[in-house]
């Protein structure tokens, strides 16, 4: 694999082993809730997960998965990345990657996952998955983001306890806070997404970090604004709703963790600062 192609897979792949997570997990390391050991999953070949991304197919027969010709690499980041020889209708091969979390506490086993289709998407999810002899079956699955829009940046499973952190955009964060301030539209504060708050795919500006229920619900744990996003995005204060939301998030919340229960008096004091009429 070429330095370049290494690159194209960075949004992914680089953040995977050098964020912390927020764990909730209380039980001590490789035990579940009950006391019992909890076994590490095994690998997944990444050409398996393929079959979901593009159909959303639940159930993959693994012999003809692992039988599809392309190139299987091994990262440092404990990803394998499957590359197949060529793309549909002249179009770059793309790929698929899996890394092994280990076993949630129901015996189901967790993969990270990240996806692209030879463009500028890189997709990512975490699927919880079963093999019932020669069929994966794909029991549960993460909403899938697309780097900054909701793009798994770190994932782990502890003690039987799957957590994530994903990135946000400007408009995204504006939106967390609206939701712990009571609000439920899709316009946070009245704001537009593009048009007052960047939201594209590489405008990333914080991290929320999740801790995933047995029936694959996220339950927000913390946030945290990103030191690199946040100098990228200085040069895009054009208009007053983001240079305020830039200065808040400067000032106020900083470069440390907010824990869930603290977001509405975020919320507040952003839009006593921030929205007019606050």
């Amino acid at each position: 694999m070429t330095a370049n192609r290494l690159l194209a897979l960075g949004w992914g792949l680089a953040f995977a082993g050098g964020l912390a997570l927020l764990s909730a997990a209380c039980d001590p390391p490789g035990t579940g809730a009950d006391g019992n050991a909890v076994p590490a999953a095994t690998a997944l070949h990444p050409a398996c997960c393929t079959p979901w991304f593009e159909s959303g197919a639940a159930e993959v027969s693994l012999p003809e998965c692992r039988a599809a010709d392309g190139r299987l690499e091994g990262l440092e980041t404990g990803f394998t990345v499957f590359t197949p020889e060529s793309g549909e209708d002249g179009l770059p091969p793309g790929y698929t990657a899996a890394r092994a979390l280990g076993r949630l506490a129901d015996g189901r086993e967790a993969h990270w996952v990240v996806h692209s289709g030879g463009g500028t998407g890189q997709f990512s999810s975490v699927l919880a998955v079963t093999v019932d002899g020669d069929t994966l079956r794909i029991i549960a699955a993460l909403p899938i983001g697309d780097r900054a829009n909701g793009g798994i940046v770190n994932a782990a499973v502890d003690a039987g306890v799957l957590t994530v952190e994903r990135s946000l955009t400007p408009f995204d964060l504006a939106a967390l806070l609206y939701q712990a301030w009571g609000g439920s539209d899709d316009r946070p504060f009245g704001l537009r997404a593009y048009d007052d708050l960047p939201a594209c795919a590489v405008c990333r500006m914080a991290d929320a970090a999740y801790r995933v229920s047995a029936d694959f619900d996220q339950q927000l744990q913390g946030v945290r604004v990103d030191a690199e996003g946040l100098a990228a995005l200085d040069g895009f204060r054009t208009a007053p709703p983001f240079d305020c939301l830039f200065g808040f998030a400067t000032a106020e919340l900083g470069l440390d963790w907010i824990s869930a229960d603290r977001l509405a008096e975020m919320a507040a004091a952003y839009r006593s600062r921030c929205i007019a009429g606050g």
